[in-house]
């Protein structure tokens, strides 16, 4: 599976959980020799009702 598939598969998930406002080419996929490692830094601060 290449990166751009992994990204594509990730952001499908994304929409179906209803995950809004990720660009997908911060999504960081590392090979190595006996795995991949996908990660990812989000952070999304919403206010809340009757936060000023």
């Amino acid at each position: 599976m290449t990166d751009k598939d992994i990204r594509r598969k990730l952001g499908a998930q994304f929409d179906m959980n209803n995950v809004r406002d990720i660009d997908r080419k911060l999504i960081k996929v590392t090979r190595e020799k006996t795995r991949t490692v996908v990660t990812l830094d989000y952070e999304k601060n919403s206010k809340f009702y009757g936060q000023c």
